[in-house]
């Protein structure tokens, strides 16, 4: 099956793969929402898709060189396996080295890291703190006092 999408229905479904609404790909490809829907409304219908995520991972099978991004996961499975080899075997040394890192923590784990790393510098800090107060208090009450 021959499937001859356009290319502003390409571009379109190429930017709703990465999630993007149709607001944002009409200020990226300066076009109206409205028209955004209609490329994308058309594009389904020549995949035989109904929503984005299957649209895009189809046009990723269809045009190699519009790769799904690293980490996609398409309804479809096997599909979008066969996408990320393809997009990792086109020479993307950097692509096939971050595929290969875990994905990043949960928001609340984020929030964790953060306030213990924040917590741990002001802890070191009041401690810095407090031995230059005490050494100061040392030097003076042991300092020899001038003569008169």
């Amino acid at each position: 099956m021959s499937v001859r999408l356009t290319p502003k229905e390409i571009d379109c479904l190429f930017l709703a793969g990465r999630r993007l609404s149709d607001a944002e790909i009409a200020q990226r490809l300066d076009l109206s929402p409205r028209t955004v829907s209609n490329h994308l409304s058309r594009a389904y219908a020549k995949l035989g898709v109904h929503d984005r995520i299957r649209a895009a991972a189809r046009l990723s099978n269809l045009y190699p060189e519009y790769p799904l991004p690293i980490g996609f996961d398409a309804p479809d499975g096997p599909s979008s396996v066969a996408s990320a080899q393809r997009s990792a075997a086109g020479g993307w040394g950097l692509a096939k080295a971050f595929a290969a890192l875990p994905p990043p923590p949960s928001r609340v784990m984020r929030l964790v890291l953060i306030l213990a790393v924040a917590s741990s510098v002001a802890f070191v800090f009041a401690g810095v703190t407090v031995i230059m107060s005490v050494s100061t208090d040392r030097v003076a009450e042991f300092a020899p006092r001038k003569a008169r």
